[in-house]
């Protein structure tokens, strides 16, 4: 199961559904890296550059889920550029339920279920725009079967 793991969190990786943070202001004057921030400046994380940064995700645009993986084939857990449910103390309260019914779904529609294009090609080609939030692909078909046990 940790392939099915690394798999959902390269979706998560290259979804980009919400690209920008939620907005949070320093409380106090702040210096980072020599910059000075005043009291009050606001900062927004940007999620897509850290899920699109070449410094930390080789060749970024190819889906990878191996990249999720040790050496060994486990699960690798502590990856700092990888925030798809955002980060500090204001991150996504939900996000263990969302890792575990997304895993529970996948994993029940993979097992019941084959999906195919009517293409031809391994995957229809997403075009989407990015703003605040991502908006969903075009329409393409696809035919889902029920699997014969």
């Amino acid at each position: 199961m940790p392939y099915t793991e690394a798999f959902l969190m390269e979706v998560q990786r290259l979804a980009r559904l919400i690209p920008l943070g939620v907005t949070h202001a320093a409380t106090e004057d702040v210096e980072i890296d020599g910059y000075q921030f005043p009291k009050g400046t606001v900062f927004m994380a940007s999620i897509w550059s850290c899920h699109s940064d070449p410094k930390y995700w080789p060749d970024p645009e190819k889906f990878d889920p191996g990249r999720f993986l040790n050496s060994d084939g486990t699960l690798k857990t502590k990856i700092p550029s990888f925030l798809p449910f955002a980060l500090g103390k204001r991150q996504c309260l939900g996000e263990s339920l969302a890792r575990m019914e997304l895993f529970l779904f996948v994993t029940i529609f993979m097992q019941k279920l084959t999906f195919r294009t009517t293409t031809g090609r391994p995957h229809p080609k997403a075009e989407s725009v990015d703003s605040f939030a991502v908006n969903p692909p075009k329409p393409f078909q696809f035919l889902i079967e029920e699997r014969k046990e």
